[in-house]
């Protein structure tokens, strides 16, 4: 069995990073249905910093019932918050009622600037819930890669669908999703890769999604950013180690 991946100084930041969108999570438990009206009526506030449009977020859940040789099914939609959308469509954030979620939609500069918009929101957020129980945090990030066609995979990234040298080698479709463990600190990462539509000619589009999850149970308010801080240095490592060298200079071009 390999050895976790420990973690390392913070890397360099790319010219061109391929980060597509880039997610800061905080879950709580489950608030009641009444603070979605306080959510509502938070469009006003947030408009001051430039978020304009509002959209409804909303559960889904299903039950199959077989009683007597029969079947039947019921479904029940609720309300647990709204999604809100920079007016320059480069961040959006969702205000729920287990919790917060910021995106920045492309563009990425830095991780400082990406945490402090999200901090910002958060904020406000915290104007509506009040002193609330933490659950758990995420740090994800979402990367669009462009492979070169007909070239071994392997020479771009380090985790890869093995295929017989003795079978073609061309994939129509392919998606991986693998979960690991996080050492330190302790976490889990949900890893993602999938192949896209083709947007340059001569190249293949993937998807590397890497979705790193902590506990928050007995962290202070008050240090849940340190918290989110620490993760940076792990997402980098894991990152960093999933990439040659080769694919990491494409980023700098």
């Amino acid at each position: 069995m390999t050895e976790p991946i420990k973690t390392a100084p913070a890397q360099k930041p790319f010219k061109n990073p391929p980060i597509i969108e880039a997610v800061i999570g905080i879950y709580i438990p489950e608030l009641p249905e009444s603070v979605i009206e306080d959510f509502r009526n938070a469009a006003a506030e947030l408009s001051k910093l430039g978020y304009q449009s509002q959209k409804p977020r909303t559960q889904h859940k299903y039950q199959i019932k077989v009683e007597d040789g029969v079947s039947s099914f019921e479904g029940v939609d609720s309300s647990i918050g709204f999604q809100f959308i920079h007016a320059d469509q480069s961040f959006a954030v969702q205000f729920l009622r287990n919790g917060f979620v910021f995106s920045q939609l492309g563009r990425y500069t830095s991780w400082e600037n990406f945490t402090n918009s999200a901090k910002e929101l958060w904020n406000a957020y915290l104007k509506i819930v009040g002193s609330v129980e933490l659950l758990s945090f995420q740090v994800r990030y979402i990367n669009k890669l462009y492979i070169p066609e007909h070239q071994p995979w392997e020479n771009y990234i380090k985790i890869y669908p093995f295929i017989p040298e003795d079978v073609p080698q061309d994939v129509f479709e392919y998606f991986m999703r693998l979960a690991m463990p996080i050492e330190n600190p302790s976490g889990r990462l949900n890893h993602q890769q999938a192949i896209l539509p083709l947007e340059r000619e001569g190249f293949l589009t993937m998807l590397l999604d890497n979705d790193f999850q902590f506990s928050a149970i007995g962290v202070p308010l008050s240090v849940i950013w340190d918290k989110i801080d620490e993760a940076r240095n792990v997402k980098d490592e894991y990152f960093g180690k999933f990439l040659t060298p080769l694919m990491k200079e494409s980023f700098n071009a």
